[in-house]
């Protein structure tokens, strides 16, 4: 494949026709196909979409978003369903100050990934988007633990995100047992909804 050639990308659903993209550091994630596949999308604003996305360098969910191809809530719903993950339901979780702690707010509010529960070897959060590998490499590094990832709307994230780290008052409490933290409401031992 050189540089600069199209690259054919079959489009499931189009009755055989192909869509080509410029090749580039970016291919569109594998996702977006199955998104034409299911319906959510034609190839058409497919198309469009990863256009936006190579001049932008936005990332590819936030261009969907943006674009209004998709609405957030159905992005969210999507990724629980294709890649098994637990919605996480941020009108009903509380982040713990530990957790909040690990990760700087810029950070958290560049990849959209929101602190939610920590153990010693493990961070829960919350995310918009389960394919943008950067900012969960990133998260990861802050937090020097491994990741139990969920998702949640883009717009509920970042009013979260917002509310978190620039609203609320962050007092650290001394560090909660695990069979404490087991007994908050709607949370279970992972900082996961139960």
């Amino acid at each position: 494949m050189e540089s600069g050639r199209p690259v054919p990308l079959r489009m499931p659903g189009t009755t055989g026709l192909y869509a080509s993209f410029p090749a580039g550091p970016a291919p569109p994630p594998e996702f977006a196909e199955l998104l034409v596949r299911r319906g959510a999308m034609t190839a058409g604003e497919l198309a469009v979409a990863v256009a936006e996305h190579r001049r932008s360098g936005v990332r590819f969910c936030a261009v969907l978003l943006r674009l209004e191809l998709v609405s957030d809530s159905d992005l969210a719903a999507y990724f629980r369903e294709e890649y098994r993950i637990p919605l996480i339901d941020l009108t009903t979780v509380e982040p713990t100050p530990e957790a909040l702690q690990l990760i700087p707010s810029d950070v958290a509010e560049r990849h959209e990934i929101l602190p939610i529960g920590v153990t010693p070897s493990t961070l829960t959060v919350a995310t918009s988007d389960p394919s943008n590998f950067e900012g969960r490499n990133e998260v990861k590094f802050h937090a020097a633990r491994d990741l139990t990832v969920g998702v949640a709307p883009s717009r509920l994230l970042r009013e979260a995100i917002h509310y978190c780290y620039h609203e609320r008052t962050l007092v650290i409490p001394r560090r909660k047992s695990a069979a404490r933290m087991a007994r908050r409401p709607g949370l279970g031992r992972d900082g996961l909804l139960s």
